[in-house]
């Protein structure tokens, strides 16, 4: 079983989060001392404009051999492994990647994706992917060895 392709969209509760602990940080850099003060509002700013500079998959495929396939906003898409350092929780999906683009890390929130399909997901990530794996080292453990 692989799961239906997965369509993302920003996450409301994402963007809610990161203006709360965006506000928050600033009220503590502005209450800090004058050079911590002013180191503290530069890092902050660079950090915020880093998140909204980055580029996120528009979707992603779910393969048969336990791979995905990512959708970039450009139109192309590219193969990725799934890290093992990905967790999957009852509420959020925290999903590293590795691509020929490089590493990807990305964190489906609720409403990133309609709740059947993010389901299907949470079941194939936990249970389905790594029975595949299982399946494929199994088999490579039984082909020969080139000597």
């Amino acid at each position: 079983m692989t799961p239906l392709p997965l369509r993302l969209v920003r996450s409301r509760q994402q963007r809610c989060l990161h203006a709360v602990a965006g506000f928050a940080a600033a009220a503590a850099a502005i209450a800090a001392p004058w050079p911590w003060g002013a180191f503290g509002l530069v890092w902050l700013i660079a950090a915020a404009w880093m998140t909204q500079r980055r580029v996120l998959p528009l979707g992603i495929d779910g393969c048969d051999d336990g791979t995905v396939l990512l959708r970039w906003p450009d139109g192309s898409a590219s193969p990725a492994a799934i890290a093992p350092a990905s967790r999957v929780g009852v509420w959020l999906i925290a999903l590293q990647f590795v691509s020929e683009r490089g590493r990807c890390a990305l964190v489906l929130w609720p409403d990133s994706a309609d709740s059947e399909t993010l389901r299907q997901w949470r079941i194939w990530l936990r249970w389905e992917r790594p029975a595949v794996l299982r399946r494929i080292e199994r088999r490579l453990g039984e082909a020969p060895q080139p000597s």
